[in-house]
């Protein structure tokens, strides 16, 4: 295993991480601030969370081909075909034409490990972003705009399961805020969702291998 391919692999959740907060930082920043505040759209952001998802996902498979082949004992699994009893579901789509050639494992370990998520990632980011959009219209009060951007671009850097814990905390800080509220200032009180957000987004970025481990241990 060569030296770049040993970096890779050893300080990938380092990386993966440090890129994952300096990525929050710029969303947050992009739709709290305005005018020449503004560091880049929220388009151009999301096209640059992805990009770095494709990007890291391609180094990841790349390193985890030579890490195999560079290595007697695990070299044959480059060139393992894939069992027929494997279940190859429809996220399996766009690899599938690659699964029963002699490669197959390889590719199905791969795709799973680095693509997979990516694409998790980014269908509940989807789903979150039109929750929310619904709830906009029908709650202008407690979400707006912001809101919207930011609990959508939040969940995809999280990614599954973590933005399911993500969601399922601002939704319990909102609660909590809007009752604290209510008890401070009355019934006519009106409180936004976005502090619970932001407090749930940090919660949850600086504490997302904690909780990914958490979540897995309960999967199994």
């Amino acid at each position: 295993m060569d030296f770049l391919t040993n970096m890779l692999v050893g300080s990938a959740h380092t990386l993966e991480y440090s890129v994952t907060l300096v990525l929050a930082a710029l969303l947050f920043v992009s739709v709290l601030r305005r005018g020449a505040l503004r560091v880049l759209s929220v388009r151009t952001w999301w096209m640059l969370a992805a990009a770095w998802q494709v990007v890291f996902a391609g180094m990841l498979t790349s390193a985890q081909y030579r890490m195999w082949q560079g290595n007697e004992m695990t070299r044959e699994l480059v060139t393992t075909p894939l069992a027929g009893d494997v279940p190859r579901l429809l996220l399996h789509a766009p690899v599938m034409p690659f699964l029963d050639g002699s490669s197959g494992y390889y590719v199905f370990y791969a795709y799973t490990h680095f693509w997979v998520p990516f694409l998790l990632a980014l269908l509940g980011a989807g789903a979150v972003y039109g929750i929310f959009r619904f709830l906009q219209h029908r709650k202008p009060v407690a979400v707006g705009n912001e809101e919207v951007l930011l609990i959508s671009g939040v969940a995809f850097l999280a990614g599954w399961p973590n933005m399911v814990v993500f969601v399922s905390l601002a939704f319990v800080l909102t609660v909590l805020h809007a009752l604290y509220a209510h008890v401070r200032y009355g019934a006519a009180a009106r409180t936004r969702m976005l502090p619970s957000i932001i407090a749930a987004a940090v919660i949850t970025l600086l504490l997302q291998a904690t909780i990914a481990a958490y979540t897995a241990t309960l999967a199994v």
